[in-house]
């Protein structure tokens, strides 16, 4: 059995997870919210690679209370929650750990404005830490007894490397596009190698 397919007991439910930022801030909008996709994408990766691993209907109300929309949906709207976020931490688990690096943020394409992508990129930011946090608090429970395993301090620099890119990121959006550009791929760069760096180390 796949990574993926540990986190697809659905009960029924099919999976159906949103390819990119668009998708995601569309099904959003389905469901009343205006919370940032990047915020919602990076705390599902986050709580990832702090090696939390649930069954899809368990992602679904994780991922509804990220958002703070988890007490307005009727059964159908949970139902296609199920599918959506069960189903982006499924295939966002298999490209975190395919040989391929076919892992990307979800951010606004390069067709939006500069400051657009910057500021989806700290929401991102914040919500990976958050989704981390999460993940270790749940591990917490999980082990009852046992203490939960400390964080190296490698991991605990790759994780204060990614609180601080959001900051300079602030700061610098008022420049060019033409300078400001290559300084943000470099970020989006980073934030990936931590994800995949943080996961491997955490691994279950």
């Amino acid at each position: 059995m796949s990574k993926g397919e540990q986190l697809d007991n659905t009960q029924g439910s099919t999976l159906n997870p949103p390819q990119d930022f668009d998708e995601l801030a569309d099904w959003l909008v389905t469901i009343g919210s205006h919370f940032s996709p990047a915020e919602l994408h990076g705390a599902v990766v986050g709580a990832l690679s702090g090696a939390m691993r649930l069954p899809a209907r368990q992602w679904a109300l994780f991922g509804l209370a990220v958002t703070g929309a988890d007490q307005r949906l009727d059964e159908g709207q949970f139902e296609e929650a199920i599918g959506i976020l069960g189903g982006l931490a499924s295939t966002q688990l298999e490209q975190l750990t395919d040989i391929e690096m076919a892992f990307q943020l979800f951010l606004p394409d390069d067709d939006h404005e500069i400051e657009q992508r910057t500021e989806s990129l700290a929401h991102w930011c914040k919500g990976f830490l958050g989704g981390f946090a999460e993940a270790r608090a749940h591990t917490g429970k999980a082990a009852k007894d046992q203490s939960k395993p400390e964080l190296t301090p490698s991991v605990v620099e790759a994780l204060q490397d990614m609180a601080a890119i959001a900051q300079p990121l602030k700061k610098l959006k008022t420049t060019s596009t033409l300078t400001f550009a290559p300084i943000m791929y470099i970020c989006i760069y980073i934030c990936i190698q931590i994800c995949i760096y943080v996961l491997c180390s955490l691994a279950p």
